[in-house]
């Protein structure tokens, strides 16, 4: 019949025998130096391995924090159904060695060549010798490989967090998704241990200029706290740099130069402000105390995790679900969109003074 192999003629059986130097044994096990022939070994069909699967995730940092439950997720999925194949991670290193701890691997160069061929539209068999799965907004950015699996985080008709809209895909894929992700979180990135410390972390940048709260009252909101005992900590990266943000004169300013600095930084301060960027998702997920301000983008999609927002609610906002279609007409002569300015500095200080107070009682 067809997929059987064709029957083989049957073989003697071969008695149990003495061997004079390792006793009662079957012909099969016997050594070569026992004067006996050997019986024909029958053959034996091997399940083909799992096929390798790459996972693809190039987005910002804030994207990536929110995606780590689904990440999580696979990687557990993998080790549990997929044992033996390889399960290679495609995106910023750096991140990466984060997903080492939980089985990912770093792409080899065949593997980064499968991706960027893919990138570029260039269809090829390699695809379907490996399942990938494609971390995006909506869709992968090419249609050329039909065995890409697409895990989009904004879908039509669905208003959940992007965490959420991603363990629901997983889910209809069959993937168990109830796991302890904020755990594996804090073993493999790091966990707020900073109650007593006095510093206060800003963060006046973001990655679209429209979400930035103006540069002015960050700096009534660092001077506040300066007088009240607390030692307010610019931290900046290349993009407020370039763009010439500088903080008031006599305040502290660092500029991490990785992720696993500004982790180490974010664990042991007491508080940490800013705007709605990629640092706060990654504070909110090692619990550490933070107050996000958000302007334009919808919290209800991309809030940090379990933590403090403030936002004013202004029949305009939030007006984009991604930031690439911000086409705000409600802006100051500053270009600070109407949202944004209609957060004062009291108000922000006076959530983190109520911040600051409860983790007093941490």
């Amino acid at each position: 019949m067809s997929g059987i192999l064709p029957a083989r003629p049957r073989q003697p059986c071969v008695p149990a025998v003495s061997c004079p130097r390792r006793g009662l044994a079957n012909a099969d096990s016997l050594s070569h130096s026992c004067p006996m022939r050997m019986a024909t070994p029958q053959h034996s069909i091997t399940p083909p391995k799992p096929a390798p699967c790459i996972i693809v995730h190039n987005g910002a940092l804030g994207d990536f924090a929110c995606a780590w439950p689904a990440l999580h997720a696979i990687a557990q999925h993998h080790r549990i159904k997929r044992a033996g194949a390889p399960l290679y991670f495609y995106g910023h290193s750096e991140r990466g060695q984060w997903l080492e701890k939980l089985g990912y691997l770093r792409c080899t160069p065949h593997v980064r060549r499968i991706i960027e061929r893919l990138y570029a539209g260039i269809p090829t068999p390699e695809f379907a010798r490996h399942n990938i799965l494609w971390f995006c907004l909506h869709s992968p950015p090419s249609d050329a490989a039909p065995h890409v699996t697409p895990l989009p985080a904004l879908t039509a008709g669905q208003d959940m967090h992007v965490t959420q809209a991603l363990l629901h895909a997983l889910h209809a894929l069959g993937i168990q998704t109830d796991w302890d992700w904020r755990g594996a979180w804090r073993d493999a990135v790091g966990s707020w241990h900073g109650p007593d410390s006095r510093l206060v972390v800003l963060f006046p940048g973001a990655g679209h200029v429209m979400k930035r709260w103006a540069m002015q009252r960050f700096e009534h909101v660092a001077c506040a706290l300066a007088a009240e005992g607390w030692e307010p900590l610019w931290v900046m990266g290349p993009a407020e740099r370039d763009g010439g943000m500088s903080p008031p004169v006599g305040h502290r300013v660092h500029m991490p130069q990785s992720y696993r600095e500004l982790v180490d930084l974010l664990c042991r301060v007491r508080l940490v402000i800013g705007n709605d960027c990629g640092p706060m998702h990654l504070a909110a997920m090692s619990q550490v105390p933070t107050l996000t301000i958000f302007g334009p983008a919808d919290h209800r999609r991309w809030a940090p995790d379990r933590k403090r927002l403030l936002r004013a609610d202004m029949p305009c906002s939030p007006c984009t679900l991604t930031t690439r279609d911000i086409h705000c007409t409600h802006t100051t002569p500053d270009g600070i969109p109407a949202c944004l300015d209609a957060l004062d500095t009291g108000s922000v200080l006076q959530m983190a003074r109520m911040q600051l107070e409860a983790t007093a009682e941490a």
